[in-house]
């Protein structure tokens, strides 16, 4: 859903519009037509976070297929911070607070249990038994995470709006989130 705001302002300059001219004024000329507001833009910037993390999603998969421990732990980390830092450089805390204190680890974790729990180890006593289809299921959960945070990466632009009347000036801005 998208929303558009604007907020304006007037600011008087000299005596009120329609008011009986002072000493040594004319009286007010018709007013100027108003120029129609710029239209709000969005951007969309998911690109950059399916970008970083499917890369790094496929060398984290690469590395728990190669039973590589450490690098699996360190791409899974990286996988972590990614999308938040990038809603951080376009200005959007709410959105990398919920990515990073949310969404990642809700998913990351019922990832997790969905795969431990499909691969069939819960009344065996082995408690490494369904490790890797835990891994499995915690990088499917940050996957999704990935598409969630892409499609909630847009951007608000905010742009001015100068409308100048006889004897005011409006002053404002718009946008859209």
């Amino acid at each position: 859903m998208k929303r558009a705001i604007a907020i304006a302002m007037m600011v008087p300059l000299g005596s009120m519009a329609g008011a009986a001219p002072g000493p040594g004024l004319s009286p007010p000329s018709p007013a100027r037509p108003t120029p129609a507001p710029a239209a709000p833009t969005e951007r969309w910037y998911g690109k950059k976070i399916l970008i970083y993390d499917l890369i790094l999603l496929g060398l984290t998969v690469g590395a728990v297929v190669a039973d590589a421990g450490v690098p699996a732990l360190i791409g899974t980390g990286a996988l972590w911070v990614g999308a938040p830092l990038t809603h951080l450089e376009h200005h959007e805390p709410r959105k990398a607070a919920a990515s990073f204190f949310a969404m990642r680890p809700g998913l990351f974790v019922l990832g997790a249990y969905v795969g431990w729990r499909a691969q069939g180890c819960a009344h065996t006593r082995n408690v490494f038994c369904g490790l890797k289809g835990a891994g499995y299921g915690a990088l499917a959960g940050l996957g999704a995470a990935t598409i969630f945070d892409a499609t909630l990466a847009y951007e608000l632009q905010v742009a001015p709006i100068v409308q100048p009347h006889e004897q005011t000036y409006g002053l404002g801005l718009a946008g859209s989130f």
